[in-house]
């Protein structure tokens, strides 16, 4: 990768850009309502896939498999929850009581160091 330092642009000229900022705000927003979330930064690694495996007409595939040369590989195996615990998963609802019983696992540890 190469840094090149060029001439600031006004935000009004880039007219794409902007309206792509504005796509992933909309979408961060919903998510989040719709997840009644108000952790933004992990709300947006979300947000940030679904942008990048939706498919694009001028490119003729998705951002992603532009990128990496395949398609997404999606599921559950790809996620870092141990195996053990997603064998008997079957449900978005009992990857939601895991991750929030391991948050607060967590927490209770960070507060017994303290």
């Amino acid at each position: 990768m190469k840094i090149v330092h060029g001439k600031p642009r006004h935000s009004q000229s880039q007219g794409s850009v902007e309206r792509a900022n504005q796509d992933i705000e909309n979408m961060l927003g919903t998510w989040m309502k719709d997840h009644i979330s108000d952790q933004r930064s992990q709300v947006l690694r979300f947000v940030r896939f679904m942008r990048n495996t939706d498919y694009h007409s001028g490119i003729k595939r998705t951002p992603y498999e532009a990128l990496f040369g395949c398609k997404p590989i999606v599921g559950l195996p790809t996620s870092s929850l141990p195996q053990d615990v997603l064998k008997d998963v079957n449900t978005e609802g009992q990857i939601e009581k895991i991750i929030e019983s391991a948050q607060t696992m967590q927490k209770d540890e960070t507060n017994q160091v303290m």
